[in-house]
């Protein structure tokens, strides 16, 4: 229904009055109002782009003459309709309500619909203080990590944020930019309670702790949105949404001047007290599969860092930068555990990852308690396995010194080979070459094979970890093993193949208990305590050895030997039987055979036993009787029991023999 009057035909400035309710378009009432004469003051509506059908109360007045004065009132009755903010690229679902546009501007009572999901509830009233007028709309919705992912088509915030805050908006909407001195902007505020942030340190929150977060959005036809971020945690952002992906920079810590990069990316620059690279790589987006040339999110990082968390490593007092191009990282860390370049990819897993460092200090991870809660330990996917090639001048492990390292391993088909792992611990030369055969399924299984050589055993099993266990001796350890499974499931209970050594001029030495596992195979960490106590006149200071000679056939975990012989210039020790390398026990058979006949006759001539006559007679008896002597002096053991502490029974007694 529509009512159209003239108030007075004979009058000077007549108009004609047009009133009553229609069911039209939005769009097309928008498309109306630009081009009537009122367009200078509903010039903002352009920047809306509408949806669906409206109920509207209209009411025109239209002059007759350029003197008189056109106005209009417009209700406008929203029923599940829907609206685009342009230049925001935000639409506004299933609004209900009233908005009231009329030659002042645009005024809203209250419309309530949804924002990505949430619900949202917006007003709008008129700033007359504004030179030309202006328009604030105020809203209030939930904020969600889903929410913001979908407005900025990254899943980096889905990844970082969890739980559901309350979010208030003001969007300024002058209708004259240039008589305001401003352009149209949203400003967005809240004190993220409720709302869970995964940042590392001290930027990291939780859901009941309150930190405000204020973003400004500069709205510029033709021009990307520009964002501008302050977090009290102690981030500040200055961001530019350039399609298709966004460039900018963040500093955290102390407030820093901002200026956009000229790449696309964001660098990230500042300090912190604690951050983990790896966690940040998991929240990043996954990189395209097919295109090199993709835009990518994270371009560069230059942090100063109290620690450092580097693939499961932890760094104090560090100097990270890193910068990525086309997917490629390259990482340059200056700290007292590590320092040196990385390079990796983050485009699949046949890419190498290149390391060039000085130094590299790496700590054993801690044992975790498990209990039947504790999620199963995931092995590490083979597949996803990147070709290596690391040069390190000088390596450690926790307290062990490894000297320089070098590694080169690559894909050949479907199996990972391990071409070279080189090793210089003191005075010793350590190198490993291993394969791994997709095949049998589902983990495959792994083939190493090892070569120690060492001109000081002794140096270098002290090294090791194990100082006091062997004094001076050379030698060398060659071993070709196999378990199932990819390299990170070795287990000494798993392993099948053989291992051989041959020692040389050294002596085994009382050591403590917990030496025990790396000499468990020899059973050497019992001698001398055992020798002595039998044999204390020849073994007092341990046990002296010419050669230590052995070989072990290993079927899963359990090493067997019938001939590991070990020789010295006072007794022979012959070793066969089975070492548990999983369980860490024995099962052997210990054969200990004094020389005591080599003395007799120099003996006997010395003490003034007899004349050199008698000693010689006494040399050629020994000569004859040796083998006989030497097994009447001959014992057995049985050895059994854990390497920390091994039960000692001789074959011929019942009760095992007392350990000092």
């Amino acid at each position: 229904q529509c009512r159209v009057s003239i108030a007075d035909l004979g009058a000077d400035n007549n108009s004609l009055s047009i009133s009553g309710d229609i069911l039209a378009e939005i769009p097309d009432i928008f498309e109306y109002l630009l081009s009537s004469p009122v367009t200078d003051s509903v010039d903002f509506l352009s920047i809306f782009d509408a949806q669906g059908k409206s109920q509207v109360a209209l009411a025109l007045e239209i002059p007759f003459s350029s003197e008189g004065e056109f106005s209009f009132n417009a209700t406008g009755e929203l029923a599940d309709n829907k609206l685009e903010i342009l230049p925001a690229d935000l639409s506004l679902d299933a609004l209900n309500g009233k908005l009231h546009i009329s030659m002042a501007g645009l005024e809203i009572e209250q419309i309530n619909g949804l924002l990505y999901g949430e619900p949202i509830k917006i007003n709008a009233k008129i700033l007359d203080e504004i030179p030309g007028g202006a328009t604030q709309i105020q809203a209030i919705t939930s904020l969600t990590g889903e929410m913001l992912s979908q407005y900025f088509d990254l899943s980096l915030f889905s990844n970082l944020m969890s739980g559901t805050g309350s979010l208030s908006a003001e969007v300024f909407l002058p209708y004259h930019p240039t008589l305001a001195q401003r352009g149209s902007s949203v400003l967005l505020e809240s004190n993220l309670e409720g709302v869970a942030l995964a940042l590392p340190g001290t930027l990291k929150k939780q859901p009941e702790e309150q930190r405000k977060v204020v973003v400004e959005l500069q709205l510029a036809e033709e021009k990307p949105v520009l964002a501008q971020i302050n977090y009290d945690g102690g981030i500040a952002a200055l961001l530019s949404f350039d399609q298709p992906r966004l460039r900018g920079k963040v500093v955290l810590g102390e407030p820093r001047p901002l200026q956009l990069p000229e790449q696309p990316g964001l660098t990230i620059s500042g300090e912190l007290s604690e951050f983990s690279l790896s966690e940040l790589l998991t929240l990043l987006p996954e990189p395209p599969e097919q295109s090199k040339n993709e835009p990518i999110l994270l371009r560069s990082l230059n942090l100063t860092l109290d620690e450092l968390e580097l693939f499961g490593q932890q760094l104090q007092s560090v100097e990270l930068n890193a910068t990525r191009t086309d997917w490629q990282w390259l990482i340059n860390i200056d700290s007292p555990q590590a320092k040196g370049r990385i390079q990796f990819s983050e485009q699949g897993s046949r890419e190498p990852v290149i390391a060039d460092m000085v130094h590299l200090h790496l700590s054993k991870q801690p044992d975790v308690e498990t209990n039947d809660e504790t999620p199963e330990r995931t092995p590490l996917d083979m597949k996803k396995l990147p070709p290596l090639q690391i040069q390190v001048q000088q390596l450690s492990y926790d307290n062990l010194s490894l000297g320089a390292m070098t590694l080169n391993s690559h894909w050949i088909g479907p199996r990972y080979q391990l071409e070279e792992l080189l090793l210089h611990p003191d005075s010793a030369r350590l190198s490993l070459h291993g394969l791994w055969n997709p095949n049998p399924l589902p983990l495959g299984e792994s083939y190493i094979n090892l070569w120690l050589d060492s001109e000081d055993i002794g140096r270098t099993i002290s090294g090791l970890g194990y100082a006091g266990a062997i004094n001076k001796g050379e030698g060398s350890v060659n071993a070709a093993i196999q378990w199932f499974g990819g390299f990170g499931e070795f287990e000494a209970a798993k392993i099948n193949g053989k291992i051989e050594f041959k020692l040389e001029d050294g002596r085994i030495l009382d050591v403590e208990p917990g030496a025990g596992r790396v000499l468990g195979l020899l059973s050497l960490q019992m001698l001398p305590r055992r020798l002595l106590f039998d044999f204390g006149d020849l073994f007092g200071k341990g046990f002296s050895f010419d050669e230590i000679r052995g070989h072990y056939e290993m079927d899963s975990g359990v090493a067997k030997t019938d001939n590991l012989t070990m020789l010295g210039a006072s007794a022979r020790v012959d070793l066969l039987g089975s070492v548990d390398l999983g369980k860490q026990e024995y099962d052997q058979r210990l054969i200990v055979t004094p020389f005591v006949t080599g003395s007799l006759p120099m003996l006997t001539y010395l003490t003034g036993v007899a004349t050199p006559q008698i000693a010689a007679v006494i040399f050629l008896a020994q000569k004859v009787f040796q083998d006989d002597l030497e097994k009447m002096a001959q014992f057995e053991y049985h050895v059994s029991g854990p390497w920390d502490n091994p039960n000692v029974v001789k074959v011929d007694e019942e009760k095992p023999v007392e350990q000092e």
